[in-house]
């Protein structure tokens, strides 16, 4: 029998600069990883601690309707959180 091996997940890296706009804004606003995903799971976005982490190192592309939630909820726009903005206006 012939056993394939998964592949590992590929890095989503600098296609996906959210994540790390949303660790900078999250840390800067003071909410700790715990509060966001209880204000995120109020707003109907689920999800866990695992995957919360994994958004944040970039390992996970975010849907656009995801981005403005994560917006609204850091008062940011969603520009800045996808890097077409430098800074907060």
């Amino acid at each position: 029998m012939c056993i394939k091996r998964a592949r590992p997940a590929a890095r989503i890296g600098n296609r996906n600069p959210a994540g790390t706009r949303i660790r900078e804004m999250r840390k800067h606003r003071g909410i700790r990883p715990m509060d966001l995903l209880a204000k995120l799971q109020l707003a109907g976005l689920d999800i866990s601690a695992g995957t919360l982490s994994l958004i944040e190192r970039q390992n996970r592309p975010l849907a656009d309707w995801e981005l403005r939630i994560f917006a609204d909820i850091l008062r940011v726009s969603i520009e800045w959180l996808i890097g077409e903005e430098s800074e907060l206006t």
